[in-house]
């Protein structure tokens, strides 16, 4: 059995539309392929989204399954059932394994710099031959997460090939005309039921140099991210000061407004994130003109 698995901390939109999409593609070839993503799904995944017609389970990997990853190349963050040796390819736009996965696996390691790991999995599915078999479902889905993971194409990661595949999964994808509004407005809504689980479902322990014990680092992508901010700020703290380290961050990509707000209390943070974004903090509060992703934000660190 071939299985198609991300991380074990969560699920989101990018991580389930490439899982679906590349286990359907595999079985368009004969493979018995299947999707088993154990991580809850986050607020990424909308109500709307959820009520599309696509599967995947939450367990059932079994001895000799082989394992294609999806939108993670960090070990640690690895499915904990994926047993390493039998990893047979790989999809990701994150950065710092790159070297050791293109040694493992060679021409099927697909880690490259790009707004959506589903541009990079919707692009195989048109390599191997199947794009018009695609079905309406994995198109939304593959559609939806370039949305997401681009902010809208306003992040700077996001680049002409994620703009192209959009363009390519739209009229497949058969989505209402306002659909990208209302995909972010309806996070929004979805977080509002539970903003500290919300928070907790797309927040990260980064490895900073200089911060020993890592950084806790929350990230929310919401249309209005100003109000929700002003309006949550002591739970988003409570929130991110129960990981129980000392340096924590809370970006929030506000897509309707194109800038980034951050908050933290940590003056250390104010220095690192003021001196590689340009930003300046003030009691706590930062912002930035543009749009910014936290694995846009790792990248720059790893450069200095």
């Amino acid at each position: 059995m071939m299985i198609v698995t991300s991380g074990q901390q969560y699920t989101d939109i990018d991580a389930l539309a490439c899982a679906v999409a590349y286990a359907e593609l595999l079985r368009f070839e004969g493979k018995k392929a299947e999707a088993i993503l154990p991580g809850p799904l986050n607020h990424s995944v909308s109500p709307t989204v959820r009520s599309w017609d696509f599967s995947f389970s939450s367990e059932g990997a079994a001895e000799g399954d082989q394992y294609v990853i999806v939108d993670v190349s960090n070990p640690a963050s690895f499915a904990r059932f994926v047993k390493k040796e039998n990893i047979v390819e790989i999809f990701d736009h994150h950065y710092g394994f790159e070297e050791e996965w293109q040694d493992a696996l060679g021409e099927n390691c697909h880690i490259e710099t790009i707004g959506a790991c589903a541009t990079l999995v919707w692009e195989e599915i048109i390599r191997r031959g199947y794009a018009s078999a695609c079905s309406k479902s994995s198109a939304r889905l593959l559609l939806t997460a370039i949305i997401s993971n681009t902010l809208n194409f306003g992040a700077h990661i996001s680049n002409e090939r994620d703009r192209r595949a959009y363009e390519q999964l739209h009229d497949m994808a058969d989505v209402a005309p306002d659909w990208t509004a209302r995909y972010f407005a309806e996070q929004e809504q979805y977080v509002l039921q539970n903003v500290p689980a919300a928070i907790q479902g797309d927040t990260k322990i980064a490895i900073i140099p200089g911060f020993e014990e890592g950084v806790v680092v929350g990230q929310m992508e919401l249309w209005d991210s100003g109000a929700f901010l002003k309006a949550h700020m002591n739970i988003i703290k409570k929130t991110l000061e129960g990981y129980g380290h000392a340096h924590w961050i809370m970006c929030l990509p506000s897509v309707g407004e194109g800038k980034t707000y951050f908050y933290t209390e940590s003056p250390d943070l104010y220095s690192l994130f003021g001196k590689i974004l340009n930003i300046g903090f003030d009691n706590g509060l930062a912002v930035a003109p543009e749009l910014w992703l936290r694995k846009e934000i790792r990248k720059k660190l790893l450069e200095i």
